[in-house]
């Protein structure tokens, strides 16, 4: 087998039908006190882990990392799908043993994570799944104290750089 079609099929298992887990983080605009707009993130704490960080979903069947981003999104807070996703460049590998369902058996210990953004409007409430604890919005300086993983600060950085500068790919 030719090393281009070696990694074709590694991407396609990466991305399709293969371990992998997204990381979605939803920010939104509000006016405090008549000043200019403040931005926000939310991030989120599972009963289950004492710890703050953005979305996370996995694959499942059949599933792209953009539908598994938008699949999750409406599972865990009832984010509608017509909302605007969009990929970051941000990725990472996540060891499978931080992962609470790892289904994937002995030889996969790392998966790839891809990172997502949505932005949501002010006036919209979340419908928290019952595995979560709680959700916060809060400003980029709170948020990236407040996340446990690497991979979400890089990801939320990356997010708020893309906002403020206007970089943002649809």
């Amino acid at each position: 087998m030719r090393r281009r079609d070696r990694l074709f099929l590694v991407y396609k298992f990466m991305t399709k039908n293969g371990p992998f887990k997204i990381l979605l983080f939803p920010y939104r605009f509000r006016q405090k006190d008549g000043a200019p707009f403040d931005l926000e993130f939310a991030v989120v704490k599972k009963k289950v882990e004492n710890h703050w960080q953005a979305l996370a979903g996995q694959a499942q069947a059949n599933e792209f990392p953009m539908d598994s981003a938008i699949r999750s999104a409406k599972e865990a807070l009832g984010i509608p799908s017509h909302f605007i996703f969009f990929q970051l460049d941000s990725k990472a590998m996540i060891p499978v043993e931080y992962i609470i369902e790892d289904q994937w058996g002995d030889d996969i210990v790392v998966i790839p994570e891809t990172c997502y953004a949505v932005n949501i409007p002010y006036d919209f409430n979340f419908l928290l799944a019952d595995y979560f604890e709680s959700v916060q919005w809060l400003p980029y300086k709170e948020a990236i104290e407040v996340v446990k993983w690497d991979s979400n600060k890089t990801a939320l950085w990356e997010l708020k750089y893309r906002i403020i500068s206007k970089k943002i790919r649809m």
